[in-house]
């Protein structure tokens, strides 16, 4: 079975715009199309609500720090890692 964590950070936004459609979109159609496929949801500490409910039918990943910081860090340094149970994943979309 082929896992897939994907990012889903645009979500949280308050008009998640055309990458929130994306997003929105592909998760379920590709669930659809290879229901073996494993996904899982991931994104930055937005805290505790889960935007939409189609999101809430995945596992899903919150990591340890703000969007503010990740993507700073991940750009300049390459760092952090991403935690086990998503480092573990064949695909990592982001």
């Amino acid at each position: 079975m082929t896992s897939l964590a994907f990012l889903v950070d645009q979500m949280f936004s308050p008009a998640p715009g055309g990458m929130g459609t994306y997003v929105r979109e592909i998760v379920p159609a590709l669930s659809r199309a290879e229901p073996s496929l494993d996904i899982s949801l991931f994104h930055s500490r937005f805290g505790p609500d889960v935007p939409e409910q189609w999101m809430a039918g995945y596992p899903s990943v919150e990591l340890p720090a703000s969007i503010r910081t990740l993507y700073p860090s991940w750009a300049l340094l390459r760092r952090p890692a991403l935690p086990p149970e998503l480092a573990s994943h064949d695909l990592i979309h982001t």
